[in-house]
């Protein structure tokens, strides 16, 4: 049985300069692209800031998902790449709150 994807799009469409995709479902599942700091128009926010940062791109992750008929409350893993360590802290926090986990130390 062939599989069929689709491919999950939002208007405007930053990632159209570069033939990115935003991500694809498949069945009732979503794998969605890494999502940055950028605005609707693909220009790049927040420059030095961390958490602003971080914000956004979770910002941006919930546009997708909802593009894709889901929302946060769906996700069963989310990779974050940070560029400095001692980010993580922070972004563990941020995390937990997008997620609404409790992070222990």
């Amino acid at each position: 049985m062939k599989k069929k994807f689709k491919s999950i799009e939002i208007f405007p469409y930053p990632y159209a300069p570069f033939n990115l995709s935003q991500g694809i479902s498949l069945d009732n599942l979503l794998f969605i692209s890494g999502q940055t700091s950028i605005n609707k128009f693909g220009n790049l926010l927040h420059s030095g800031d961390f958490t602003a940062q971080a914000e956004q791109a979770f910002t941006n992750l919930r546009t997708v998902l909802k593009a894709g008929n889901s929302s946060l409350d769906h996700v069963l893993k989310s990779d974050n790449i940070l560029n400095r360590s001692d980010e993580l802290p922070n972004n563990c926090r941020l995390a937990g709150k997008i997620f609404f986990i409790t992070i222990s130390s």
